[in-house]
């Protein structure tokens, strides 16, 4: 893995704000500002293996969005696995989601190479607790873990567990309020 630093620019306040761009062997790239420690820019593979970037798709949540914002340009919603700089064991930033009225944050940190974003697309009159009716696209799942297809892409982190190895990663579900 690689790092390197670049001056970002400044705040209002004149406080210097940067850039780390990571690079690891399988191509994936991702740059955070030291500020607020916010993604803005990731590259992925897609399921052909190749690295491609979200910055300017309906893929791109290198920036706070409504996850809805963006979901008709989509093939039905999002069912997507994003890529995470977290070699090495680190545990790294892979979702943040935040709800504005009441100030409710959660953080999920890992040291999986991808995370997998569904939007509820198939939910369709589903009934839950209390009979909440839930609709398309009412519902979420953030699920940390390898790249989908990872056994057959020679370039993608393998997640072949051999006999003489011990399988450990570590997902946090951090939740807090402002």
């Amino acid at each position: 893995m690689s790092v390197k630093y670049e001056l970002f620019g400044t705040t209002p306040g004149g406080e210097k704000v940067g850039k780390f761009i990571l690079n690891n062997s399988q191509g994936v790239t991702a740059t955070v500002m030291s500020l607020g420690s916010t993604l803005i820019s990731l590259k992925m593979p897609d399921r052909k293996g190749e690295i491609k970037t979200v910055y300017g798709t309906p893929m791109d949540f290198t920036k706070p969005k409504l996850i809805g914002k963006d979901i008709n340009d989509t093939a039905g919603g999002y069912d997507h696995c994003f890529v995470i700089e977290s070699s090495n064991q680190e545990r790294s930033l892979a979702a943040k989601l935040y709800e504005p009225e009441s100030g409710r944050t959660m953080e999920i940190l890992t040291t999986t190479p991808g995370i997998q974003f569904y939007s509820g697309n198939f939910l369709d009159h589903i009934r839950g607790v209390g009979g909440a009716l839930f609709q398309k696209h009412s519902g979420l799942c953030l699920e940390t873990g390898f790249f989908p297809n990872s056994i057959n892409e020679p370039e993608f982190p393998s997640p072949i567990l051999y006999p003489d190895r011990t399988y450990h990663q570590v997902t946090i579900h951090r939740f807090f309020t402002d």
